[in-house]
């Protein structure tokens, strides 16, 4: 599902509301002055009407929330202020259910509209919406149904404020060392209520909080810091003038020794200067486990990191560990699936690998290659969904040009991903389709199975169980069986089948009884294994951003066990992944109503089997890479697969923001890889570029590359990165010439097929 919607069920706090907290008031402004209230008898009322037998409400009526149940449902509140400026807004509801959460919308003016929680405690009760910019003269406020079914009093205006708190005074400097010093001052006063505090280094911003003091460390030793000067803010924005400014000079430098032990980095170094330390090749069998020693560093889970040389020696060691001993639940699994296998295991929690969905009417591939000049670790593209006598030749084509971008990508040292938007087989009248994956007819109309045709579907012997296997066969001979090599070897594919599995989106969804759901996978498993033999298959489960039946926002506690139903269990998954839209991944990282964050929906699967590796498998945009690997608020994937690789727009703002500019910076990651960076073999403790006993130069070059093996290699071949392949040609000697004088300029994939059966793959620049 590349965004199904998600709009509609997605919960978030409004960037322009300016709220410290939402549902639960952050100023009693009905204190502050002239308050103004819209009645909901008084406002524009569309698809609902007014009533009067619930007690306690203000003017003639309220908004009656048995009439707000239809789609367009709205009250446009008008509401008029002097000036343009930030008014704290409340709205007085009350629930239909009472003690129960309800999202509804609120736009602002004409915006795009906001989904807001309105939690239930019963009774009448105010919801304050924070401090809402408005204009001049009349606006809309207007709320609309998203649940539905509240009742709504009336809305609320307070005054703007725009008094600023007093100036911060007695600054005072404590604890100098050579890298650090603490900072406080005495609390500011305002006429509503002081928020937090700026602390600034001449007219650097250098920290914000809601104390009355702040400590700074990694610093520079035998250095003056002047002009450190605080503001007070208040909860409507309004800033103070700046303190009086102090300095403070850190201590003097003094020269310490810092040993590395199985790695890269001793030396002697002045106090707070940062180091990068990088971890020896692991031994035979290990992988990086952690470092050592000290606390300065900042990042002791990965091999390639930094340490902020403390106020004394330091001695710290890179630790390594057996490489995870688990297995593919395929026991027959081809050799080269079980490399693959291994090689994931080996950069997990070090690298991410990157990757795109592929589909032409996406963008995918080729403008993640076009913008950023690499390409994907992973090659993700559908199977789609066929029958025997379909003769449509746009589908003929897809199917055939699908088979062959898996061949070609496997041939430019990609990582293949397959996931499958399986039509409805209930729906099959004369060997035909009539609803697709989504459980729509022709005409859009949606209706899922019945809970006797999920019955039917995982009962041997019923016509639904044959139909259903009947697809899976058709789908495995002509499509599955036939991404092989040119030797026709099975390539490894990262399989991902009914994906989205509890979302409710997709008709495998079975809402009334997931362990149904559970119970197709395993079956679906059980025959493209065991009768038809694929052991090329790396199993992913793969959870939807949302669950039905789950909360909202999700990936809370109270859904893990609904969650876990729909999964078939640790030994019928490889790894399991999810699919998270609506984060923003240049701002914030975060899910759109500020609070729910990508290490939430990690921990939600790692609830659900915590022995996985888990991957990012969809996505509007690459998370920040280096965070995914040292932000706790962030999850360190194995793989990210967007689909939408550079145009993303942001649910918060409502802003389309161009990210070619950010996926640069992505894929060039220390932490990211991509293809070309890698090579995979049977025994996988590294990552390299070169593999051992070929070399490559002059690279970049401006005509001719040499190309020199320690063996001879079979056949070299060389890809634009479009993935077009421009040159072809069997190896003769262990020293290979490539004329690269008629390229164009640009950055080039050679493969290397080696005697061995490896592929070796590396980058080429042609200046």
């Amino acid at each position: 599902m590349k965004k199904l919607q998600l709009n509609l069920i997605c919960l978030l706090m409004f960037l322009c509301f300016n709220m410290k907290t939402f549902g639960i008031p952050v100023m009693n402004f009905e204190d502050s002055g002239t308050v103004t209230k819209y009645e909901a008898e008084d406002a524009q009322l569309t698809g609902v009407s007014i009533a009067k037998f619930l007690a306690g409400y203000s003017g003639t009526g309220y908004m009656d929330g048995g009439t707000f149940d239809a789609d367009g449902d709205k009250i446009t509140f008008t509401v008029n202020v002097a000036t343009t400026a930030k008014y704290p807004v409340i709205v007085r509801f009350q629930n239909t259910c009472g003690k129960c959460d309800k999202t509804q919308n609120i736009s602002i003016n004409g915006g795009p509209q906001m989904a807001v929680v309105f939690s239930g405690t019963g009774g009448w009760q105010d919801l304050n919406l924070g401090n809402i910019q408005l204009n001049a003269g009349n606006n809309t406020i207007a709320i609309s149904k998203s649940w539905g079914w509240m009742h709504i009093d009336y809305l609320a205006v307070g005054e703007n404020d725009v008094t600023p708190p007093s100036v911060p005074l007695n600054l005072k400097i404590t604890n100098t060392t050579q890298t650090s010093f603490s900072l406080s001052w005495d609390p500011s006063t305002d006429n509503m209520k002081v928020s937090g505090y700026e602390v600034y280094f001449g007219n650097t911003l250098k920290t914000t909080t809601n104390l009355t003091s702040a400590s700074f460390s990694g610093l520079t030793c035998n250095t003056s810091y002047t002009d450190i000067k605080v503001k007070a803010v208040d909860d409507s924005g309004n800033k103070s003038d700046a303190s009086s400014a102090i300095q403070q000079t850190t201590s003097s430098c003094v020269l310490y020794h810092l040993n590395v032990t199985n790695g890269k980095g001793s030396g002697t170094y002045n106090s707070g200067v940062k180091v990068t330390i990088t971890a020896n090749e692991p031994p035979s069998g290990q992988t990086f486990d952690q470092w050592t020693g000290s606390s300065a560093i900042e990042h002791s889970n990965l091999s390639a990191t930094t340490i902020i040389i403390p106020e004394g020696n330091a001695d710290i060691t890179a630790n390594y560990k057996n490489m995870d001993a688990s297995t593919l639940l395929d026991p027959n699994a081809t050799a080269e699936t079980v490399n693959l296998w291994n090689f994931m295991k080996s950069i997990y929690g070090q690298k991410m690998l990157t990757g795109c969905w592929t589909e032409t009417q996406f963008g995918g591939h080729a403008n993640v290659v076009k913008c950023t000049g690499e390409m994907p670790a992973i090659w993700g593209q559908d199977m789609n969904s066929w029958y025997k006598n379909r003769t449509d030749p746009n589908w003929i084509t897809t199917w055939k040009t699908n088979i062959q971008g898996f061949q070609t990508a496997h041939k430019r040292g990609q990582i293949l991903q397959l996931n499958w938007h399986w039509q409805m087989p209930s729906s099959k009248v004369n060997g035909i389709y009539t609803r697709d994956a989504w459980g729509k007819d022709a005409s859009g109309t949606v209706q899922m199975m019945t809970n006797q045709q999920w019955s039917d579907i995982v009962t041997p012997g019923t016509a639904l169980y044959d139909a259903m296997i009947e697809d899976v066969d058709y789908h495995v001979v002509n499509y599955l069986k036939k991404i092989v090599d040119e030797k026709g070897v099975p390539i490894p594919i990262i399989f991902r089948p009914m994906h989205e599995i509890d979302g409710g989106w997709f008709w495998w969804t079975c809402t009334s009884d997931p362990t149904k759901t559970a119970k197709l996978y395993k079956i679906i498993q059980d025959r493209i294994i065991n009768f038809h033999g694929c052991h090329n298959l790396i199993w992913v489960f793969n959870p939807g951003g949302t669950c039905n039946g789950g909360s909202s926002p999700p990936f809370q506690t109270s859904e893990v066990n609904r969650r876990k139903s729909f999964y078939p269990g640790d030994a019928f998954c490889d790894i399991t992944g999810i699919d998270l839209y609506d984060y923003d991944p240049v701002v914030r990282g975060t899910f759109i109503n500020g609070d729910k964050t990508y290490r939430d929906a990690w921990n939600l699967m790692k609830a659900i089997s915590s022995n996985k590796m888990i991957a990012l498998c969809e996505s509007e945009g690459f998370p920040d890479a280096d965070r995914t690997m040292t932000d706790p608020t962030y999850a360190p994937w194995l793989y990210c697969l967007p689909w939408y690789s550079i145009n993303y727009t942001d649910s918060k703002s409502g802003s389309l923001r161009d990210l070619c500019a950010w996926n640069q910076i992505q894929l060039k990651s220390a932490h990211a890889l991509s293809a070309g960076d890698f090579t995979i073999t049977s025994i996988r403790n590294s990552l390299v570029q070169e593999q051992s006993g070929i070399s490559i130069y002059p690279n970049p070059t401006n005509d001719k590359i040499n190309v020199v093996m320690k063996e001879m290699a079979t056949k070299l071949e060389l890809f634009d990165l479009s993935g077009r392949l421009v040159l072809s040609k069997k190896v003769n000697s262990t020293h290979e010439i490539i004329d690269m004088a008629a390229f164009d300029p640009g950055v080039y994939l050679m493969t290397l097929r080696l005697k061995n059966g490896e592929n070796f793959s590396s980058k080429i620049m042609k200046q």
